[in-house]
């Protein structure tokens, strides 16, 4: 009985992937011979290729039909971004539902890009303070290399802000310093990382009218996308995906 249903088992998984190489191969060539089909079928049928492709690669002896992205990115590249995003969540979510984690890992990147693709599509198509936002949580969480550089970025700017005098003459902020290095950039720099982290109560910056409070509110606002968006959308993926 064991032995029947390991046979009926291989017989099943033995039919999906024929089933696999047919629809994949019909794919590819309804994409060169019909120019309507990207239209009305395309979508469909990639993603139950997908379906199909995330059951069958663990299983041994097929494991070896391994579709590089590089591949399945020239598979896709008809879709526009937002199909494309959910195509590959769709796949992400069924690697991981079969047990294939690792190999879905390597398409974390690619979401990450296409998240911001989709962003900065969004945001050109129609500006808005929710789209602006939207593209740089985007743009500083793409990678760990994004969120660095987007960290020095807004420290520089911050420095740059507090540092100069002449933002008094303006009537907008008052910059209250204190003496922490000889050296003036260094005492700029430290000063700023003593005013993010308010290590030092004589270390401030206040408005002096509506437009000032706007700044720092938006400074606010930039350290909470740079920062804890970053930190609650990795635990959320860990989380989900654990």
């Amino acid at each position: 009985m064991q032995s029947n249903f390991r046979t009926s088992s291989q017989e099943e998984i033995r039919k999906t992937f024929v089933e696999f190489q047919f629809l994949f191969s019909r794919f590819q060539r309804n994409l060169k011979e019909d120019t309507k089909y990207i239209d009305y079928q395309a979508y469909k049928d990639i993603k139950l290729i997908f379906y199909l492709y995330a059951k069958i690669y663990h299983y041994k002896g097929y494991k070896s039909y391994n579709i590089k992205l590089p591949r399945l990115k020239l598979l896709t590249s008809q879709f526009n971004c937002y199909q494309n995003l959910e195509l590959y969540n769709y796949l992400r979510k069924r690697l991981i539902h079969e047990g294939n984690k690792e190999k879905a890992d390597e398409l974390s990147g690619y979401i990450n890009f296409l998240k911001l693709q989709c962003s900065w599509k969004t945001l050109i198509k129609k500006f808005s303070i929710y789209n602006l936002f939207q593209f740089i949580h985007r743009l500083c969480s793409y990678n760990i290399l994004s969120l660095f550089s987007s960290l020095v970025i807004y420290v520089l700017f911050l420095t740059l802000l507090s540092a100069t005098a002449k933002i008094e003459i303006f009537e907008v902020l008052i910059v209250h310093k204190i003496q922490i290095s000889p050296n003036t950039l260094l005492n700029n720099v430290l000063n700023t990382l003593t005013y993010i982290f308010d290590f030092d109560e004589k270390m401030e910056i206040k408005p002096m009218n509506a437009l000032g409070v706007l700044i720092l509110v938006f400074n606010k606002i930039i350290l909470a996308i740079l920062i804890i968006n970053f930190l609650v959308k990795e635990i959320l993926d860990r989380v989900k995906f654990s």
